[in-house]
C-alpha cells in the first residue's frame, strides 16, 4: 500500500520517514515537507489531498465539532511546546506578567490556532485574564495577508478583528498599536540590533517549569491524521501507520 505523508518540520524522531520513500508494516510512505504550517493545514481543510498528514490539533478539534470528518486523528503528537516564550512585547514595555494583558490589545496569527488556544488557557488559569477581557487582532506575523481559516463560533463572545491588508502583527507591535503579539516561531524583527522586541516573560524557562509543576501538562500542538476514506477501505491501516511511523 502506498501512502502520501506530509509533515511540517524535519523532526529527528521521524527517522526514515524523512526520506522521500520508506517502507514499513507493508506500507510505502512517500514523504515530503510542506512549510509553513498554515499552508499545509489550509490544504487539508480545503481539499484533503493527502492520505496521512501532520495537522493542527485545534483546527482538527474545531472542525470535528462542526461536523467535518475528512480525517481521523491518530495518537501521534509530532509537536509539543510550552507557549509562554511565544509571547512578545516592545523592548521598552512595562509588561512582564500575564496579568498585565487584561484590557490590552494582543496580536495572534489566527484566533483558533493551537498556540493561541494554549496562550488563552494559561492566561485564564494562571493569571486570571479571561479571553473576553482582551482585544484580539489577527494577521501575519512578519508578512501581511494571513487570515482566519475557520469560522469562529458566535458563542465565544470575544473581540477579534483582522489587521489591515498591508499590515503585520509585529509591525503594529513595534509601532505601539499592539501591546503584545504571539509568534509560533521566532519573529524576523528579533534579528535587528538592537531588537525592538523582547519576550513578555523575562524568565520564560522558570515560568514554563512552574506551569508544568502546577498542571502536569506538556501542551500538544500537532497530531497526525489519516484520511477517512483510507481508513474505511482498510480499518487496520491506522494501527499499521502508527507502528510504521514515529511514536511521540
Amino acid at each position: 500500500m502506498n501512502i502520501n505523508f506530509v509533515y511540517v518540520y524535519l523532526y529527528p524522531f521521524l527517522g526514515p520517514l524523512l526520506n522521500p520513500e520508506h517502507t514499513a508494516q507493508g506500507i510505502t510512505f512517500h514523504s515530503r515537507q510542506i512549510y509553513p504550517p498554515f499552508k499545509l493545514f489550509g490544504e487539508l481543510v480545503d481539499a484533503s489531498p493527502y492520505e496521512l498528514a501532520e495537522m493542527s490539533l485545534s483546527t482538527y478539534t474545531l472542525l470535528r465539532q462542526q461536523g467535518w470528518d475528512h480525517y481521523i486523528a491518530l495518537p501521534i503528537f509530532t509537536s509539543r511546546c510550552f507557549r509562554h516564550a511565544s509571547m512578545w512585547v516592545r523592548a521598552g514595555s512595562d509588561i512582564v506578567n500575564g496579568v498585565q494583558l487584561k484590557g490590552r490589545r494582543v496580536g495572534i496569527p489566527e484566533y483558533h490556532m493551537t498556540a493561541a488556544v494554549w496562550v488563552r488557557g494559561f492566561l485564564k488559569d494562571d493569571f486570571g485574564v479571561d479571553p473576553r477581557e482582551v482585544t484580539w487582532f489577527t494577521g501575519g506575523v512578519d508578512e501581511p495577508g494571513r487570515r482566519e481559516r475557520l469560522k469562529l463560533p458566535e458563542s465565544l463572545g470575544v473581540k477579534v478583528s483582522p489587521i489591515g491588508e498591508g499590515e503585520t502583527l509585529f509591525g503594529l507591535l513595534a509601532d505601539g498599536r499592539l501591546d503584545a503579539a504571539l509568534a509560533p516561531n521566532l519573529p524576523a524583527m528579533l534579528s535587528q540590533s538592537p531588537a525592538p522586541i523582547r519576550r513578555l516573560f523575562p524568565d520564560c524557562a522558570e515560568v514554563e517549569r512552574a506551569y508544568y509543576r502546577r498542571h502536569g501538562v506538556f501542551p500538544i500542538m500537532h497530531t497526525i491524521v489519516l484520511r477517512k476514506d483510507v481508513h474505511q477501505r482498510n480499518p487496520e491501516i491506522a494501527a499499521r501507520a502508527i507502528t510504521g511511523s514515529a511514536r511521540r
